[in-house]
């Protein structure tokens, strides 16, 4: 029994913890929440200007994550070139090395 009041207290803290770092976290919307929020509420104007702005948002997010993808790459990009100057320098240094043995 006392070791599933540690248990508890445990993932008790550990929520809290999270809330502190991510407070975001705390209003987002879960699945079944967001049923609700989608769920037709009867008066046609307020559903009508719902689904503009939900299509509003929803643009925004295919925007944002093409802009992710973009800034993947690049940082890709970035991680390849410094790849490829240090295997550069590496090489040159190795080249200076063997020919220094060879005299």
């Amino acid at each position: 029994m006392m070791g599933c009041r540690r248990w508890k207290s445990r993932w008790a803290r550990r929520k809290e913890r999270r809330s502190r770092t991510n407070p975001e976290a705390e209003g987002r919307i879960s699945a079944l929440d967001l049923q609700d929020v989608l769920a037709p509420t009867g008066n046609s104007a307020f559903d009508a200007y719902r689904e503009g702005e939900l299509a509003k948002l929803q643009d925004e997010l295919r925007r944002l994550d093409a802009e992710r993808l973009a800034f993947a790459a690049f940082l890709e990009d970035l991680k390849r070139a410094r790849d490829r100057s240090e295997f550069d320098a590496f090489m040159s240094g190795r080249e200076t090395g063997a020919d220094a043995k060879t005299v």
